[in-house]
């Protein structure tokens, strides 16, 4: 059986409380209910999208909230429960449910739900109700996902517009790659995009360490919305692993050139004479 919703939870959790115990909500009010409802150990596991707290327990804590806001419950003590007269009162009337439109019959809970409505001015264009399943919680977990997705299509709408400049999708990935924590720092000087010509089909380059005796070397390619080949992402490979050994081959050169200079110098210093205005010799 799928885990009730929230306002599924309200009567039987009042019904649970009819004997005038005080109860724990964690877990002997969610313990019983669970038997109720015949929950399986994997519906008890089931956490919410936060992680933090399994969604029967985060539920019923919801549906003992709504009770309390309407004064049909009261809080003796934290993490405890029990019912009051109010509560007694809408047993005696045996309702077949109880949800959030049967506790806007009471003035407190009305009172609780007006605090939440937008002020006098407000546009309302964020505000969104709640439906049968979901808590305030819930909801925020699920308004977030749509934001989420509407900013992702968005962007992926701008990326593949025909006029998106390509020199500004090369500095997105390199910016992209930085902030996975490819690189020694977020220093700019880590992170750069090459030249927009004769970079030998290199895009970006980002220094691994502060030395920069290791790199990665970027290339961008803005495909069409298809999934790219096994193939073409192989000769995309290929292609930047011939590129970075010609740079690495050209930067060892620089490298030995600059210390057989360096050894000249030393050796010129040490034993030879040298000219001022002249050519250094050995």
């Amino acid at each position: 059986m799928a885990i009730p919703d929230y306002q599924t939870l309200m009567l039987p959790v009042l019904q649970l409380l009819g004997d005038g115990q005080v109860r724990r909500v964690v877990p002997e009010v969610t313990d019983p209910l669970g038997e109720q409802f015949h929950l399986t150990p994997e519906d008890h596991a089931q956490k919410l999208q936060s992680g933090v707290q399994t969604t029967f327990v985060n539920r019923t804590h919801w549906a003992t909230t709504y009770l309390s806001k309407a004064g049909l419950l009261s809080r003796p003590s934290r993490g405890r429960v029990a019912i009051t007269d109010l509560g007694q009162q809408a047993l005696a009337m045996k309702p077949a449910k109880i949800d959030v439109k049967f506790l806007m019959e009471y003035s407190g809970f009305e009172a609780f739900r007006a605090k939440a409505k937008p002020q006098a001015g407000s546009d309302g264009g964020g505000v969104v109700t709640l439906g049968d399943e979901q808590n305030p919680e819930e909801l925020l977990y699920r308004t977030y996902d749509a934001l989420r997705q509407s900013i992702e299509a968005d962007m992926l709408d701008r990326l593949q517009a025909p006029g998106y400049p390509w020199e500004s999708f090369e500095r997105l990935v390199v910016d992209l790659l930085g902030a996975m924590d490819y690189g020694s720092s977020t220093d700019e000087t880590r992170l750069r995009v090459t030249k927009l010509t004769g970079d030998e089909g290199i895009d970006g380059i980002i220094d691994e360490d502060k030395l920069g005796l290791d790199a990665v070397y970027v290339q961008a390619k803005s495909t069409k919305p298809r999934p790219v080949s096994v193939d073409r992402l192989c000769r995309h490979s290929r292609a930047a692993l011939r590129v970075s050994a010609l740079t690495r081959a050209s930067s060892s050169r620089r490298r030995s050139s600059r210390a057989r200079l360096k050894n000249t110098f030393d050796g010129s210093a040490g034993g030879s004479s040298l000219s001022t205005g002249g050519p250094l010799r050995s």
